[in-house]
């Protein structure tokens, strides 16, 4: 049987840390839905924890069908 290891202290983020994360995250989410020309809410950032330190993994932009046509400049669909 394997001795349970003893227990060890993770870092905690201090809520400064957790709102400057947030802040950071939130203007990526605008920047990207500017650069598509869509609301904040069609921008999905995936994060993940690294070691106490978020990061963003990747992005997903949402787009409707108008969105498409308008960002490909396509006019007959």
């Amino acid at each position: 049987m394997k001795a349970i290891p003893p227990p060890v202290r993770l870092p905690v983020a201090s809520d400064d840390e957790m709102a400057t994360a947030e802040t950071e995250f939130s203007l990526m989410r605008a920047t990207i839905a500017t650069r598509f020309g869509v609301p904040t809410e069609s921008v999905d950032l995936v994060t993940t924890d690294d070691t106490g330190i978020l990061r963003v993994r990747y992005a997903t932009v949402f787009l409707t069908e108008k969105d498409v046509n308008r960002i490909t400049n396509n006019r007959e669909a």
